[in-house]
């Protein structure tokens, strides 16, 4: 059986890596885990997503999502967590609402399926959390994240 995760260690969790306003922002409550679902948007059909040359190698993907990979092994042991790479298969809506809250990544190149998803996520009211150079470097394109 799942271990019980009080809103107060969830609450000193997302202040120590968010900021405090985002903890007023949202009433987490009680829960057993936290569902984090990490998503990464697909690579557009241009050089960068190498799609005509991959099947050559048996290959259907060639950037593994590395990074949303370091930040789940930094989450709290009783999170739940799922991945979701979009260069491999499609995001469904039950695995948006399976979710408490939403980790995205990408590159610039990435920049329309990232947007796809954020606004996907949000009219379902989750959480979202952004990284990745696309967004340190263009936050202010992204206002309607969490």
């Amino acid at each position: 059986m799942p271990s019980t995760v009080p809103t107060r260690l969830i609450s000193v969790f997302l202040h120590n890596y968010y900021s405090s306003e985002l903890v007023l922002q949202r009433n987490i409550g009680y829960t057993i885990t936290m569902k984090i679902l990490l998503v990464n948007p697909e690579f557009p059909d241009t050089y960068w997503s190498f799609r005509h040359a991959l099947p050559f190698e048996g290959k259907r993907c060639v950037f593994p999502p590395l990074g949303l990979m370091s930040v789940s092994s930094l989450l709290p042991r009783e999170c739940e967590r799922r991945l979701v790479d979009l260069n491999v298969d499609r995001l469904k809506d039950s695995q948006i609402e399976w979710a408490d809250m939403v980790f995205i990544t990408g590159m610039l190149a990435q920049k329309e399926s990232l947007h796809e998803v954020v606004k996907r996520s949000k009219e379902r009211g989750k959480l979202i959390v952004l990284g990745g150079p696309y967004v340190t470097s263009t936050i202010e394109e992204l206002p309607y994240a969490d």
